[in-house]
């Protein structure tokens, strides 16, 4: 389940720090202010995207009761020879979800995705490096900076896969708090198609 996994990836991180701190206290510390960048730049851009994704949900379901809406009219819209302008609005309400609701999600999806391909590629080298240079002042030594850089490849895993979890739960959490405006907007809607009315 989601909590299991959370322990034990929190578990696995606590771990992986423990023992570059057994290493050197200064490259932890850097470590760690890293990894806090990291999911505070992951709970913002989680929570960008929890919300774009519900309203995209929302927005989504009006596009379907208008379509709806307009099937359950269609042999007055024939009659009326109005199909070029319902098809129209449609295309037009779906350019408008695209542009105000997709292209940021887009945006915040890659965001989020390339950060955490940045940390996989600098997290490992950036350790190296401050070893390295902590070994030239005499305060490590050259296994360590190999040693750390392993355990620093480790710690990968376990920090895409909370922030991950973190994406999922803000996600979740945004879902269900917008499933009852989409049920009552689209019960709105079929009652109105119901007495015959069509939107515009």
């Amino acid at each position: 389940t989601g909590v299991v996994n959370t322990i034990l990836q929190t578990f696995l991180l606590l771990a992986y720090l423990l023992i570059l701190l057994l290493h050197n206290a200064v490259v932890t510390m850097i470590t760690v202010f890293i990894i806090i960048v990291i999911f505070l730049l992951s709970k913002l851009y989680a929570q960008k995207e929890a919300a774009y994704t519900a309203e995209k949900q929302t927005r989504y379901s009006e596009i379907n009761s208008k379509l709806l809406d307009t099937l359950n009219n269609r042999n007055l819209i024939y009659a009326l020879n109005n199909e070029a302008f319902f098809s129209n609005k449609l295309k037009t309400f779906h350019d408008q979800i695209s542009q105000s609701v997709l292209v940021p999600l887009s945006r915040y999806t890659a965001l989020r995705n390339a950060m955490l391909t940045f940390m996989i590629n600098t997290l490992p080298v950036i350790v190296l490096v401050s070893t390295i240079l902590l070994a030239k002042l005499g305060k490590a030594t050259g296994s360590d900076a190999i040693t750390m850089m392993l355990i620093a490849q480790k710690l990968n895993g376990p920090i895409i896969l909370l922030t991950d979890l973190i994406a999922d739960q803000k996600k979740a959490s945004e879902m269900s708090s917008s499933i009852p405006t989409v049920v009552i907007k689209f019960l709105l809607v079929c009652n109105f198609s119901l007495r015959g009315e069509i939107w515009c």
